[in-house]
């Protein structure tokens, strides 16, 4: 219930509600021993404290997640975490830890199978890129996510990714 009622906190954009549902279902699946659930958690926090710009609140709990994921054996939580991790430092510009992170998402992503999951990472290693001066990669990464996501007639991450190529600056 309090997950659910977190979920909803966002998409109303209430998004201390949303943390405080989201911290008593932890507490409920970390006392049932719900490790599965109890990992989700912990995503969505560090993902709702990346979205408030709290990054060091949020690299706990995307640690906790990965630390979750690794103990079960979960690859798809595993580079949830990883790509949060990354996102985080790219917005801090450690660039070295943001592109291991990510690429290790991405990786996991296509052993796993899970192309939306492969656009996001793609596309943020194309940010990286283009953060780091690295046009011509950026155009590269953004190209090939916005090629995965009209494959999946992913129409809201077709836009996103139009709107970074449109923003990429690419030297004559």
């Amino acid at each position: 219930m309090h997950i659910n009622l977190g979920y909803l906190s966002v998409t109303d954009g209430r998004m201390s509600d949303a943390k405080t549902h989201t911290k008593t279902a932890l507490a409920l699946f970390q006392e049932t021993g719900n490790r599965v659930d109890e990992a989700k958690c912990f995503g969505n926090l560090g993902r709702l404290n990346f979205e408030t710009g709290d990054f060091e609140e949020a690299r706990s709990y995307f640690d906790a997640e990965l630390a979750a994921a690794r103990e079960m054996g979960d690859r798809q939580s595993a580079t949830h975490a990883q790509l949060g991790l990354g996102s985080i430092n790219l917005k801090v510009e450690r660039f070295d830890e943001a592109r291991a992170q990510l690429e290790s998402a991405l990786g996991i992503d296509r052993d796993i199978g899970k192309a939306g999951a492969e656009c996001l990472s793609m596309n943020k290693l194309g940010q990286l890129d283009q953060k780091m001066m690295r046009f011509e990669e950026a155009l590269l990464h953004f190209e090939a996510s916005l090629a995965l996501a009209r494959r999946l007639r992913n129409s809201s991450l077709e836009c996103q990714f139009l709107g970074d190529l449109g923003i990429l600056t690419v030297p004559d």
